[in-house]
């Protein structure tokens, strides 16, 4: 078994597009063409993407994955909520 190679979406960001300039497909391409097996994506759907419901989130990334042969879609959620003093 080979590990998995996933891209974080901060890269996408920091390397040549953010979500809002760029769409969910051209992120899709550019981490099949660069190498990656796959991408995680936000949990919570970017403030520029607001115009979408977290399912058509959703559908566009299942649509660059099945287009790209990516074969790892992951989300990452936000771990603040989960912190406390103890």
């Amino acid at each position: 078994m080979t590990n998995k190679i996933i891209m974080h979406i901060n890269y996408a960001e920091r390397s040549f597009c953010s979500i809002g300039t760029q769409t969910i497909d051209d992120i899709c391409r550019f981490a099949a063409k660069t190498g990656f097996d796959g991408i995680e994506f936000r949990g919570a759907l970017p403030k520029e993407l607001s115009v979408l419901s977290f399912r058509e989130y959703a559908e566009q990334i299942a649509a660059g994955k099945k287009k790209y042969g990516l074969s790892e879609i992951l989300f990452g959620i936000g771990v603040r909520e989960c912190l406390n003093a103890d």
